[in-house]
């Protein structure tokens, strides 16, 4: 490789932040976002991220994907990028990080 390709590749690099942009032309939800609306409380209750694997993937936690709570924390980040950018008439918030316990989603 030489050195005329390595710049190039490096600054690509680091010119980028490592966050992928919400594309503002999205405006439908996944199949799993949308499960996931359905499953928060229409009149505004919190509800935390343990009930919501629960509601999602069933009591027993055998049949849980090894790393459900991420799963279900990045389909409710995904949900509340897309509600903050586009008119769907509700909104979602969440509770502040709390190291191991959960956090709590409401829809306002």
């Amino acid at each position: 490789m030489n050195s005329a390709n390595r710049s190039r590749r490096t600054t690509a690099l680091s010119g980028d932040s490592g966050r992928r942009r919400l594309d503002v032309r999205v405006s439908r939800f996944t199949r799993r976002e949308q499960a996931l609306i359905d499953l928060l409380p229409v009149d505004g209750q919190p509800i935390s991220s343990k009930q919501l694997i629960t509601r999602l993937y069933g009591k027993n936690p055998g049949d849980h994907p090894f790393h459900a709570r991420q799963i279900v924390i990045a389909g409710m980040r995904g949900i509340m990028r897309k509600t903050a950018l586009h008119d769907f008439g509700f909104q979602i918030h969440k509770s502040a990080r709390a190291g191991p316990h959960a956090i709590n989603f409401w829809r306002a």
